[in-house]
């Protein structure tokens, strides 16, 4: 009954001592540099930009005799709003006389 009591003493005390060691480790791996946030920022900037992309090439009408102010690819949805994709993601509405015409290279 003693070597019982002992060997469950002792397992307490080791499981109570690995519990606090874990404690005591310094977390420095909270905080995030300026250059890692800035690159998570970008990569979400063009993750977001290529998924709407890819939803209005699906989706939506490519309006092929037209560009967009900086040469971007003209959307036409279903209520026949003009639209173009930014750098960020987010769809751009035009009116018809802010397109411009495609040149043939």
């Amino acid at each position: 009954m003693k070597r019982i009591l002992n060997t469950a003493l002792l397992l307490a005390g080791l499981f109570a001592f690995s519990q606090a060691y874990a404690n005591t480790l310094p977390t420095d791996t909270t905080r995030v540099s300026t250059k890692v946030k800035r690159g998570l920022k970008k990569l979400g900037h063009k993750t977001a930009e290529l998924a709407v992309k890819g939803e209005a090439a699906v989706v939506d009408r490519v309006y092929a005799g037209k560009l967009g102010p900086n040469d971007q690819t003209i959307y036409i949805d279903k209520n026949d709003n003009y639209y173009y994709v930014n750098d960020t993601g987010q769809k751009v509405y035009l009116k018809k006389t802010e397109l411009r015409d495609k040149t043939s290279q």
